[in-house]
């Protein structure tokens, strides 16, 4: 080999050397950002599990005194006023005492009306003490098809049913 191919192949080993001092370099970069970015995802799944958390447990104490009836009547015009007498009548069956005025805090019929489908009621009383009478004399309803349940967030719904199951 000449002279000047031996420049010429030393010009271009030193270009090569540059460009890959340059790709390292970007390289190094890539990595940097990319563990800064494990470490923020790290963050944040802590933070959204934290948040799940408080969740739930606003979701419990919310429904803390709440209870789901299914099985009663049900038509497309029924008031509140309507509802709240069905209560009264079902929960007088079962033999607990209560004045529609202090006890009950709220009521109303889940989703919307379909013919010849009776629609839950969401009951939500005062007192927990209220509830518990109500879910243990429930026992009383099963001649009725009527009956009573605790009102579960979604997850712990879903995660009984696949117990069941």
């Amino acid at each position: 080999m000449d002279y000047y191919n031996m420049k010429m192949v030393k010009e271009m080993f030193e270009v090569i050397r540059g460009d890959m001092n340059q790709s390292n370099t970007n390289f190094d970069k890539v990595l940097l950002e990319m563990t800064r970015m494990k470490e923020e995802n790290k963050k944040l799944i802590l933070q959204v599990t934290k948040q799940d958390k408080r969740i739930f447990e606003l979701e419990r104490v919310v429904r803390m005194n709440t209870v789901i009836m299914k099985g009663t009547a049900d038509n497309e015009n029924e008031k509140e006023s309507d509802t709240r007498e069905i209560i009264s009548k079902t929960v007088q069956k079962i033999g607990v005492n209560v004045d529609n005025a202090k006890d009950i805090v709220e009521i109303k019929r889940i989703g919307r009306f379909i013919q010849e489908k009776a629609r839950p009621i969401f009951l939500k009383v005062e007192k927990e003490q209220t509830k518990s009478r109500i879910l243990k004399n429930a026992k009383a309803l099963r001649g009725f098809n009527i009956w009573t349940e605790e009102n579960y967030p979604r997850s712990v719904r879903e995660e009984r049913r696949n117990l069941i199951t």
